[in-house]
């Protein structure tokens, strides 16, 4: 009897909810297991509890048999489903060809992985990168992580004792910036890629995250003020003042927005902690009107927006400032705007 043959028939139709079960479905149960049906599966297709089917698998000892389980692909059959997705074959149809599930073939093509290789137990990087916050660098990418970036919660019970990671995610039209992420921290993490979904954070567009993982750098990170659920409690990190600059660019590129509308009005906005945005604002010497961004939440959470052709200018002026990181996207309106204010520039003074 195949998988598919056994789809037609309901031993469950008539079951009440709740109710145990008969042993013709504990038997039937038994044999969508050895066709490598899953409990969610199972579950799914006749309407039961999943966790009611996890239970009868798990105190039966039940496995899929050797040959019905998801195999391990060689590099050939690799290269051949590759080939098939290019030329739009289905994915159920390539699922059933090559016994392997459709949500496998999903996430090697949203990654486009389409090589075997050996999963390393742990990836090297320099964990004592953000010890000190000395260079323009990392002064960067401490305003960065502080904008965009996250650390996982300690975890509890048996795995207490496991360091802690940290990481961002990011658009792919930005994803240059894992690549200077990388080099300056020597890292071989991977970046993975994920297809844009509507119950995802990034709802517009594919974006891409990098996860690393070491106490040391999670502690040095928190010392500098990047912690867990940052975002109504962050306030500027002691630096010395030439690195300042450097570290706002690096929160503007993190949550940040530079803008020209087609009335050549321009603005910088920068999204973040009432305690944050006053120090920004303290050092730039401004003193502009902070608005709440969810007055009907009253958290802390506030837009600073700088306008006009004298401060706007001012301020990117000297963040852009003998920089070399930064990214390109929000570097190239800036430019812009230098291009728009050398033309008013001429047309004032010809």
């Amino acid at each position: 009897m195949t998988m598919d043959s056994l789809v037609p028939y309901n031993p469950f139709e008539n079951r009440k909810s709740g109710a145990k079960y008969t042993q013709e479905q504990v038997d039937y149960i038994k044999q969508l297991v050895d066709q490598g049906w899953s409990a969610s599966k199972i579950a799914k297709e006749y309407n039961l509890s999943c966790d009611s089917i996890r239970k009868r698998i798990k105190d039966n000892n039940w496995s899929a048999t050797k040959n019905q389980r998801q195999k391990k692909l060689t590099q050939a059959e690799l290269d051949e489903i590759k080939e098939k997705i290019d030329n739009n074959v289905p994915i159920a149809e390539i699922s059933k060809e090559y016994n392997i599930s459709k949500d496998a073939l999903w996430r090697r093509k949203a990654n486009n992985s389409w090589s075997i290789t050996k999963r390393k137990n742990k990836y090297n990087f320099d964990e004592s990168y953000f010890d000190v916050i000395d260079t323009e660098h990392k002064a960067y990418w401490l305003g960065f992580l502080m904008a965009d970036g996250y650390i996982l919660s300690k975890r509890k019970g048996k795995r207490a004792n496991q360091s802690q990671s940290f990481g961002f995610s990011i658009s792919v039209k930005d994803i240059e910036l894992f690549d200077y992420f990388k080099e300056d921290l020597k890292a071989d993490n991977p970046v993975n890629i994920y297809q844009k979904s509507g119950n995802s954070f990034k709802t517009d567009t594919d974006y891409g995250r990098i996860l690393l993982t070491s106490q040391r750098t999670v502690d040095a990170l928190k010392s500098h003020g990047v912690v867990e659920n940052k975002t109504f409690i962050v306030k500027m990190p002691e630096l010395h003042q030439e690195l300042i600059p450097h570290f706002i660019r690096g929160y503007s590129d993190g949550d940040g927005s530079i803008s020209i509308d087609v009335n050549n009005r321009i603005g910088w906005s920068l999204c973040g902690t009432k305690e944050l945005l006053n120090s920004i604002q303290d050092f730039f010497g401004l003193n502009y009107k902070l608005s709440q961004r969810f007055p009907e939440r009253n958290n802390n959470n506030w837009q600073l927006h700088v306008s006009g052709w004298q401060n706007v200018p001012m301020c990117l002026d000297i963040i852009y400032k003998d920089a070399s990181i930064y990214l390109k996207r929000k570097y190239d309106k800036y430019v812009e705007m230098q291009g728009k204010l050398r033309a008013m520039d001429v047309y004032l003074h010809r």
